[in-house]
């Protein structure tokens, strides 16, 4: 069976960037709103100076479920984290693989499952590994407590 954590990766790192939309907007359009291109008239988002953070109709099952927003990139636009704002509106956070278990145990605690993210039938089967995953995860905490 396929496992979410390898020994073998323990100097890898993950990274999370968190995105501040109404100040990226405010830069890009002077507006700290976000967007609605399904019933927003007639502004011109390939003119604002920076990406914009737009929103849509949600009608895939996986735009549902994550309940997200998106950044709209003008053609000649630069990686959000290479424009010269990007320390406004953009924060990075790295994580340590060896601290990941931790974090995917503390998540599933709060309900967080592949399958809320990705409701495709794909995800049983990770969320069954996950849920084996966390408990061989709290069994060795208690092991470590117990020396």
């Amino acid at each position: 069976m396929e496992k979410a954590f390898s020994e073998v990766d323990l100097d890898k790192k993950a990274v999370v960037w968190f995105l501040n939309p109404k100040k990226l907007n405010m830069y890009s359009m002077n507006r700290m709103d976000i967007i609605n291109v399904s019933t927003f008239g007639d502004f011109k988002l390939d003119e604002c100076e920076y990406p914009v953070v737009i929103n849509c109709t949600k009608k895939n099952s996986r735009i549902l479920a994550q309940n997200g927003a998106f950044v709209y990139f003008q053609h000649d636009t630069l990686a959000l984290d290479e424009v010269d704002i990007a320390e406004e509106v953009l924060k990075k956070v790295v994580i340590l693989y060896k601290d990941a278990k931790k974090i995917f145990k503390n998540l599933y605690l709060l309900g967080l499952r592949f399958g809320s993210l990705y409701p495709e039938l794909s995800s049983v089967s990770k969320d069954i590994i996950l849920k084996n995953d966390v408990v061989e995860y709290m069994k060795e905490e208690q092991e470590d407590e117990w020396r």
